[in-house]
């Protein structure tokens, strides 16, 4: 037996397409959901997409690398805007520009993790959700990300 495990994900992952195939073969598969606290994943997003990404950019463009961190994560959540809608987009876009400018002034970076709830909890919790319904592949398990693995590397599943 030889198991793919895939994380869900919509049509598009950036800008590349999956195929329908696969996506139609994804939508009906058993899965192991992920359940994490709002703490855990505000970290993780705050290590990846701040800390580690801000690092990348400080090593790959010198003295305005954060400037093009700051502005480069501006542009993503301008993608959403319309989904997000024009006053949470403001909301959040004034967020993340406060939270850029603290770090900056003095390397706080608390602020970043107001922008990163907002984001979670208006826009990718509703959407993961809304994407779950629409499966109907069995749950196998649920659990948080250290009991996934231990799931996942157990041979009876």
């Amino acid at each position: 037996d030889k198991r793919v495990v895939l994380e869900d994900e919509g049509r598009l992952i950036g800008k590349l397409y999956l195929p329908e195939l696969l996506r139609e073969k994804m939508k009906a598969s058993p899965m192991v959901i992920v359940e994490q606290s709002i703490d855990d994943r505000v970290d993780i997003i705050l290590q990846d997409y701040v800390v580690d990404l801000g690092n990348d950019y400080s090593a790959r463009f010198g003295s305005c690398g954060a400037q093009r961190h700051a502005k480069k994560l501006q542009s993503d959540l301008a993608r959403i805007r319309k989904r997000l809608g024009g006053l949470k987009f403001q909301q959040v876009s004034a967020l993340m520009e406060e939270a850029f400018a603290r770090q900056a002034a003095n390397g706080d970076l608390a602020l970043h993790r107001r922008w990163i709830v907002e984001l979670l909890e208006r826009y990718y919790d509703p959407m993961y959700d809304y994407q779950l319904s629409q499966r109907s592949g069995k749950v196998l398990f649920r659990g948080d990300r250290n009991a996934v693995i231990e799931f996942a590397s157990s041979p009876l599943w």
